[in-house]
Formats: C-alpha cells, structure tokens, sequence
C-alpha cells in the first residue's frame, strides 16, 4: 500500500531545491505542497515535504546520526585552533538559526490564521492521515 505521506513529484521538487541551495551555498526552511490525491490511499488530502537545511559552508551545524538532532560545532579543534574562524562560524550561525526561526514562526501563524478563516468560510474538513515519511523511508 503506497504510504499516504510520500509523493514522488515532491521528493523530487525538494532534491531541486537542495541542489539550489547547495549551490548558492545558504540555508532554507522550505515546505512544498501538492493538493495531488496519494493513488491507493483512501482519504488521502494531498502531501507535503519540508526542509530545514542548516548546513551550508558557513554553518556551524552538523546533523548527528539519525538526522533528527544537530550539533553545533564551537570547539576550536573544528576550526584549526583558529578563534577568529570559530567566532564568525558561529555568529553566522547563530544569525541563521534566529533569522530562519523567527520567520518561519511569523509565517506559520500567518498561514494558520488564513487557513484557519478558509476552512471557516468553506466549511473545509481533512480525513487524510497528517503523519510524514521519515528521511530514512526506503521511498526517500
């Protein structure tokens, strides 16, 4: 049975968008939407696949293992001993974390307000399953 949260046309929309960021070497919260009906899964309302990409060169953030958790990297062993590199690295950071955080927090409420006033007036209702495929799916 096809899993009610995987789309392929998204999957390979985000490896698009991850090949951008790659190259222009910055960082992105990103959501894709398709309003497409998941073939095989009844009560299916569309998918979603999302993205924080918190990696780029001047990042100092490293994704551990399992790829739920992030390490910030502020030991001076990661930078040569070099404090100056260390100290930018995680200014930059810093500044991408709260910039990428704050807005997506405004941009969420937003998007929840207007969605919220939609159903409403539409008398909009989901049956479909809201749960995500894992990065580690064998589909991803």
């Amino acid at each position: 049975m096809p899993d009610p949260a995987y789309s392929a046309k998204l999957k390979a929309a985000m490896e698009e968008v991850k090949a951008i960021l790659k190259k222009h070497d910055i960082a992105a919260a990103v959501v894709l939407h398709t309003p497409e009906i998941v073939e095989g899964v009844e009560g299916s309302d569309g998918a979603v696949e999302f993205l924080s990409f918190l990696t780029p060169k001047y990042s100092a953030v490293e994704w551990l293992p399992l790829g739920n958790d992030i390490r910030v990297k502020g030991r001076l062993e990661y930078y040569g001993g070099d404090r100056k590199v260390r100290n930018k690295a995680l200014r930059d950071t810093a500044n991408m974390l709260h910039m990428l955080s704050k807005t997506m927090m405004r941009q969420g409420i937003m998007l929840a307000d207007i969605s919220e006033q939609v159903d409403k007036d539409l008398g909009s209702q989901y049956f479909g399953n809201d749960d995500f495929t894992p990065h580690e799916s064998t589909q991803n």
